[in-house]
């Protein structure tokens, strides 16, 4: 008799050995303990399929048979958007009303639709594709094909590049985006500095072009989007941002608010640039107007961050939904609540623009008290009245940030109303309540940011790489996992070896100006206004892969200067051996994916 039952949820093994599974997500705990290899579950869509019936080919052949269109960047006139693939597979996705208003690099789709589309951005996108599978579980032997097509888009984009005219077209900065996250998935396998070069790479293609082409709905969108990659970067690595404020805000963002966020943003960078340089000079009376200046600086951005925050209404303000009492939780390494509030946001996009703000201004407070430190020399600088605000600024930052947390990974979403997800896309669905990958890359700087403050407690330090944990292991951006390497505590261990530098100088009184520069870091910043020396430290950066050191060339302007020290004057535009394309590295990735 033909069973006609309903078919097992279990995974393969289980299903292959017989027994029950207890469908763990995202391997199953029968496998764990037996020390197997979980090879995953079955699609949905396998498990509903019975038999091919007249009426179900005539259901697939209406939609194959539907061909839908594109109107501009984002919107589709179709239910389903129906995409071949190369093995002449079909994919249907579900595109719902909600899902045409918004999304995240909706400047893909018309480069992907075009009717001769780029070739080196469809090898970078295929590649990124094939490593978005790759690193989720069960999907491991897709990484060697990911690593050759992104030999073969690497290949592609070093040909191109040479070329003015097609490295002038959008489509090639899309293609440089696209590697940009291939590292961030899939780093530090290959090159562990090759994401911080990709995004220099799209910075340099934006500088050589200039803003005045970027003023269409999607160049803004493009120019938008590099930005707010180029703005964590520097600040991550405490680097300031060539070309100034103004000349990166030439191009509006969607709305006021995001305008704003992004200029705030570029000026933290600057400020961690300025941070480093300043507080490590030594005590002389020629220093002390430096520092003070720093210090007024860094209390006026904080001053214009509170006052951003205070505009957030609507769609932007946050909702505490829920309380979580300590005796709910056993783990905190994996659960999805800490001890404490949940807050709910309209939509993932909002809960982004508000973590990243708490962790920009917990570093504007790190600069405060470095500064305070260093005014304090050798006292205790934990008893002033700017160490006691920032404990209780920070400790709120932190505590909003944890929060975050559950409506970021989904938690009890289909369940509670409050913690639906309204972000749309241009393609897509939001309704499946796994956690996507894209959540794990908005929330990463900010719980790194958040577990190594001071002011962070045991259990909320725990609970945040715990997260970070989660995003390495079973979302697949593996540049997570570079981040928990390093369990370091800000603003403290910056101040201790400050003061560690100023006692090497004490010790050495008579030591001339010229023998403290020739190992200092960095030149003084001219907005200090100071003929100091710094002292000797160790630059203490964002932790690799974001810890690349700044272009051999500085621009004063984006139509004179060459971009990158080898391109001379023949050719405006980076060719692909300073991105990190050269042949060496392509090489490299050979050796690596066949051997």
């Amino acid at each position: 008799m033909v069973n006609t039952g309903k078919p097992s949820k279990g995974c393969y093994m289980c299903r292959s050995r017989r027994i029950k599974c207890d469908e763990g997500k995202p391997s199953c705990i029968r496998c764990q303990k037996s020390k197997r290899v979980c090879p995953g579950y079955r699609d949905a869509f396998e498990l509903n399929l019975r038999d091919e019936t007249k009426s179900t080919k005539k259901k697939m052949s209406r939609m194959i048979n539907h061909r839908p269109f594109v109107d501009g960047v984002s919107k589709f006139d179709a239910h389903h958007e129906i995409i071949n693939s190369p093995d002449g597979l079909l994919m249907t996705t579900p595109i719902t009303t909600a899902n045409l208003s918004m999304g995240y690099l909706d400047f893909l789709i018309p480069h992907i639709k075009a009717e001769k589309p780029n070739p080196s951005f469809l090898a970078a996108f295929s590649a990124v594709a094939l490593a978005a599978l790759g690193t989720r579980p069960n999907s491991k032997a897709l990484l060697p094909k990911a690593d050759m097509a992104y030999v073969k888009a690497l290949k592609k984009i070093n040909c191109t590049l040479r070329d003015a005219q097609m490295a002038s077209d959008d489509s090639m900065l899309a293609a440089v985006l696209m590697l940009s996250f291939f590292e961030q998935l899939t780093a530090p396998r290959l090159n562990p500095e090759a994401w911080s070069s990709h995004v220099d790479g799209a910075v340099a293609l934006l500088k050589a072009r200039g803003p005045d082409e970027f003023q269409t709905p999607t160049g803004r969108e493009v120019w938008n989007t590099v930005r707010a990659m180029m703005a964590i970067q520097c600040i991550a690595n405490s680097r300031r941002v060539d070309l100034g404020v103004e000349w990166w805000m030439a191009v509006p963002a969607k709305d006021g608010l995001s305008h704003q966020f992004a200029s705030l943003n570029i000026k933290v960078a600057d400020l961690r640039s300025d941070t480093d340089i300043v507080t490590v000079m030594p005590h002389t009376s020629k220093n002390y107007e430096a520092v003070l200046k720093l210090l007024r600086q860094a209390e006026e951005l904080e001053r214009e961050y509170e006052e951003w925050f205070s505009k957030l209404k609507g769609p932007w303000e946050v909702k505490s939904v829920a309380w979580i009492d300590s005796s709910e939780i056993s783990d905190l390494t994996t659960s999805l609540v800490h001890p404490g509030k949940v807050d709910s946001y309209s939509e993932m996009w909002m809960a982004y623009h508000h973590n990243i703000g708490r962790s920009s201004r917990l570093f504007i407070w790190a600069t405060i008290l470095r500064c305070i430190a260093w005014l304090c020399d050798s006292r205790d600088y934990s008893l002033t009245p700017e160490y006691n605000k920032a404990s209780q600024v920070c400790r709120q930052l932190i505590e909003d940030t944890v929060a975050s947390v559950p409506f970021v990974f989904g938690w009890k979403k289909g369940i509670n109303e409050f913690m639906a997800d309204n972000s749309s896309f241009a393609c897509g669905s939001t309704e499946n309540p796994e956690v996507k990958s894209l959540w794990g890359i908005f929330v990463m700087w900010p719980l790194f940011a958040a577990a190594s403050s001071d002011f962070a407690s045991v259990s909320q330090r725990t609970f945040l790489r715990g997260r970070l944990s989660y995003i390495s292991e079973a979302l697949g951006i593996y540049q997570a996992s570079v981040l928990l390497r390093f369990n370091i505590f800000f603003p403290s261990l910056y101040i201790e070896r400050s003061r560690s530098n100023s006692r090497i100088h004490q010790c050495f009184p008579n030591k001339s100006e010229d023998e403290f520069l020739v190992a200092s870091p960095k030149p003084v910043p001219k907005s200090m206004q100071t003929t100091s020396i710094p002292a000797t430290t160790p630059e203490i950066t964002f932790p690799t892969p974001m810890n690349s050191s700044p272009s051999p060339i500085q621009f004063s302007s984006p139509e004179k200067d060459p971009i990158w020290s080898n391109c001379g004057g023949a050719n405006p535009f980076p060719v692909a051996d300073d991105l990190g394309f050269s042949s060496d590295k392509i090489h490299e990735l050979i050796d690596f994916t066949t051997a």
